[in-house]
């Protein structure tokens, strides 16, 4: 199987709303975003996100995008040393393939090289949330160094109904 990862680019920007669309129909509850929400984004508004944010494709075969993941850096100034790991999706027939696996790896290499500038930090930490249930998911993260920080019982609510959250970090400098 010939899978590889990339940064996503501003062309990238309708592949990536479709996969994110998919996501959200299939695990409504797993995302922040719901699917309506992301169905309204214009085009330009995925581009920018592209822009502002470390967002990383996987692709099989050519140009299948099949998985995506990305980092977004924490707000306010005080808080901007950490980045948030969001949207992280693997299309069903390509999961327990090492995709989501990659998406991380490679969201981890790019955060790493991120530069600090007068205007922001290097990332030191990343921080991601898991909906409970999802024990794949939890499963794949602790693998890759990741510990749990925090829980709550009452985190997201969709048509009425409440799930709880694990929160997750890993220091970067920690290998």
């Amino acid at each position: 199987m010939a899978i590889r990862a990339r940064t996503l680019e501003e062309g990238d920007a309708e592949a990536y709303k479709d996969l994110r669309l998919e996501g959200l129909e299939r695990s409504p509850i797993a995302f922040a975003n719901s699917y309506e929400q992301i169905q309204q984004r214009p085009v330009d508004i995925i581009r920018q996100e592209l822009r502002d944010n470390i967002v990383i494709g996987v692709f099989h075969e050519g140009e299948n995008l099949v998985g995506i993941g990305g980092i977004r850096r924490e707000e306010p100034a005080k808080m901007d040393h950490k980045g948030i790991v969001y949207g992280n999706y693997v299309r069903e027939g390509m999961r327990r393939k090492g995709v989501g696996k990659l998406i991380m790896l490679e969201l981890e290499k790019r955060a790493r090289a991120v530069a600090p500038t007068m205007e922001l930090p290097a990332f030191e930490e990343l921080q991601l949330r898991v909906v409970q249930g999802n024990d794949a998911a939890l499963k794949l993260y602790e693998s890759l160094g990741y510990t749990k920080f925090g829980y709550s019982d009452r985190a997201v609510r969709y048509k009425g109904e409440y799930v709880g959250e694990h929160y997750l970090h890993k220091y970067l400098n920690q290998g």
